[in-house]
């Protein structure tokens, strides 16, 4: 009677282990976005509906370094460390030049650090309050983590994780964007990034890094504009020599 109660008891505190560790990885994308536009300031000022998309792109990137690592005590302290740097290099960059940091910013980050080297960086207090917080929230995962422990449940989970996170993505692309027309406002580039959100703008800023081709657009056409500017070309030369 006592074997089978220690027993019960143990699976128990198994399952309540495993239920707490899959609790705190669903949740750690709201961290990271509490945390990511506090560092940024601009939690109070992004729109409720587009704070869900932030913290859906930040699930992404948690679902598929679990479904690589099946566990969360690889994929929470990756993934909330890379946002955390990624916030307070933004922060410094928005500070240092007035503007959001883009993604083809990453094409100048050798320069950037040169420029760096001049400068003394200092954590803000919303930095290091943040800081603590990710801190606790990883000791945590550690003492309750989510994993994948077989081979099968690793191929099937990460499967199953990797796949919803490939789903949000193309469901982005494909229907909300076109459909709420997300763009970014060149014109008033803070005031995109402050009211959509740092990770939704980014998302949305990579439409422009991929270049369509203008509706009617085919190489019959540009033909056909070339020969029709040339021969305009040509007859307005020839009409300059008829009036000399």
């Amino acid at each position: 009677m006592v074997k089978k109660c220690s027993r019960s008891l143990k699976m128990e505190i198994k399952w309540f282990r495993k239920a707490a560790g899959f609790l705190l990885l669903f949740l750690m994308p709201v961290f990271s976005f509490i945390a990511f536009e506090t560092i940024t300031g601009n939690l109070q000022w992004i729109w409720e509906e587009r704070m869900l998309w932030n913290i859906l792109w930040i699930a992404v990137f948690y679902m598929i370094a679990f479904a690589v690592s099946g566990t969360s005590r690889i994929a929470v302290p990756l993934i909330s460390l890379l946002f955390f740097v990624f916030a307070a290099a933004e922060a410094m960059v928005e500070e240092f030049r007035g503007t959001p940091m883009m993604v083809w910013d990453l094409l100048a980050v050798e320069t950037a650090m040169t420029v760096a080297e001049n400068y003394e960086i200092e954590l803000t207090d919303a930095m290091r309050e943040m800081g603590n917080m990710l801190l606790w929230l990883n000791l945590l995962v550690m003492i309750f983590p989510a994993q994948l422990r077989w081979w099968k449940e690793w191929l099937i989970g990460g499967i199953g994780f990797a796949g919803m996170a490939i789903g949000l993505v193309c469901c982005f692309y494909m229907k909300v964007v076109p459909g709420q027309r997300l763009e970014i406002n060149m014109w008033e580039m803070n005031d995109t990034y402050q009211h959509q959100g740092y990770i939704l703008s980014t998302a949305v800023s990579l439409k422009y890094i991929v270049k369509k081709p203008p509706q009617g657009y085919t190489l019959a056409r540009l033909d056909e504009i070339y020969e029709r500017v040339m021969g305009e070309g040509a007859e307005g030369a020839g009409k300059t020599l008829y009036h000399e």
